[in-house]
């Protein structure tokens, strides 16, 4: 629904000449309750793909050959496999993860760790900084971090901080004992004192403000 907002935004951060692809994430067929939606199913997300300049890191990155593949082309292959397009068909959505997989851990926005994996290893190399400005359930950094990338992750939700740190503990004890990571340990800082009742106080205003509404509360609750 805001694709097309966010497209123009990212125009106006990073530059409409620093725009390199629009990645579709094929969702596949929908499970569950989305399939009884009145309308086109939807089934797809949408990457927005932008570089900071002319000079960026890119990875190409590659998927096995299928047995048909294998089969159609004998000869004319290129031995790394198949180049990935901007179309991502073979990573599964989190509704299809199902119950008691190890990598879900219920946060309601969490994305994949094999969809982390493919935009970090191609955007970035080891000891570069990954920076993740709402980590959520912190795949990022639990991906950047077992990739060997630095990273930063932010957010204002408590419970996401917590439970990022627990995860991230388990990834760098276990990396610790093998010897396999140059980056064994991560600090949290609280950069404001976020009055988060205020905030929500200057949103409703600027709500009201814009759409030209007059205020009037009824309820303890809802206004």
């Amino acid at each position: 629904h805001v694709g097309h907002y966010v497209k123009l935004l990212m125009d106006e951060v990073f530059g409409e000449g620093n725009f390199q692809r629009e990645i579709i994430w094929d969702l596949g067929n929908p499970s569950g309750y989305k399939s009884l939606a009145e309308n086109w199913i939807r089934g797809h997300d949408t990457i927005l793909y932008y570089s900071k300049g002319n000079k960026f890191v890119f990875n190409k990155l590659y998927i096995s050959y299928s047995k048909k593949d294998l089969k159609n082309y004998p000869e004319k292959i290129n031995r790394k496999g198949l180049a990935i397009t901007d179309v991502w068909k073979d990573i599964n959505s989190a509704q299809k993860w199902g119950k008691g997989k190890i990598e879900h851990t219920g946060f309601e926005t969490e994305k994949p760790r094999a969809l982390l994996e493919r935009i970090i290893k191609a955007s970035s190399n080891s000891d570069d900084l990954v920076l993740d400005c709402f980590i959520g359930s912190g795949t990022t950094a639990r991906v950047a971090q077992k990739l060997g990338r630095r990273w930063i992750g932010c957010d204002i939700n408590k419970g996401a901080i917590q439970m990022t740190s627990r995860e991230l503990q388990k990834i760098i004890l276990e990396q610790v004992k093998e010897n396999k990571t140059k980056y064994p340990s991560f600090a949290t800082y609280q950069v404001n004192n976020y009055d988060l009742q205020l905030l929500r106080t200057e949103a409703i205003e600027l709500a009201v403000q814009h759409i030209g509404i007059q205020r009037t509360k009824t309820d303890s609750f809802f206004d």
